[in-house]
């Protein structure tokens, strides 16, 4: 196992101890990015173990070589928007379907054409069901699913103050990242489970022995 360095030991000790409540755990994700897809599929696994010690949080940046990133983040916001309950499943089927909207396979595509396999992976997943749909705007089928994805004032601008969140708040240039208590843990890997993030946290809810 990759060990966390002495900085960033030294960083969690700072903020663990036996406070009351749990602590803060932030997950930052690019949903074009490889790693990213590892780290998500390993979440639920780790939430099971730190589930008791940790409030768990989500949130998309994007790398800028990852040229279909930013508007699959719009495609969240959209499902966000309209089907709350969905985004997460969304998110998973995303991974899932991540080589369909790579650079390489999407490198003669239209921006229309891109956002056209979100909205089709959004259909798979039950966005435009009305049993699921609770929606602020009209998102009834593919079409204006790709229109809403382009909605500035409900859509973009949201993903960009998101964006923006991680860049200005911690920093996060890359992806997958973890901020935990307000630090941003450096050295972790994206193949990591709760074994990994143990050895490095300590044991429960008590300060790390270093």
């Amino acid at each position: 196992m990759r060990r966390s360095s002495s900085a960033t030991r030294a960083a969690l000790k700072r903020w663990m101890g036996p406070g009351l409540g749990k602590k803060e755990w932030k997950v930052f994700v690019d949903l074009q990015c490889k790693y990213s897809k590892i780290c998500w599929r390993n979440m639920p696994e780790i939430e099971a173990e730190f589930g008791g010690e940790y409030d768990f949080s989500y949130h998309l940046t994007n790398i800028a070589y990852h040229l279909n990133a930013f508007p699959a983040h719009c495609s969240v916001k959209v499902v966000e928007r309209n089907t709350p309950q969905l985004r997460n499943k969304y998110i998973s089927a995303l991974y899932e379907n991540q080589e369909r909207y790579m650079n390489d396979s999407t490198e003669a595509f239209t921006r229309k054409q891109v956002l056209k396999i979100f909205a089709e992976i959004a259909e798979e997943v039950g966005v435009f069901s009305p049993a699921n749909y609770t929606g602020l705007s009209e998102v009834p089928h593919q079409d204006s699913f790709v229109a809403e994805c382009g909605n500035f004032k409900d859509v973009v601008w949201h993903a960009w103050a998101e964006q923006k969140y991680a860049i200005t708040e911690f920093g996060i240039a890359g992806a997958p990242k973890h901020v935990i208590e307000g630090e941003l843990i450096s050295d972790t890997e994206s193949s990591w489970t709760s074994k990994e993030w143990r050895q490095v946290l300590g044991p429960g809810p008590y300060p790390l022995k270093i």
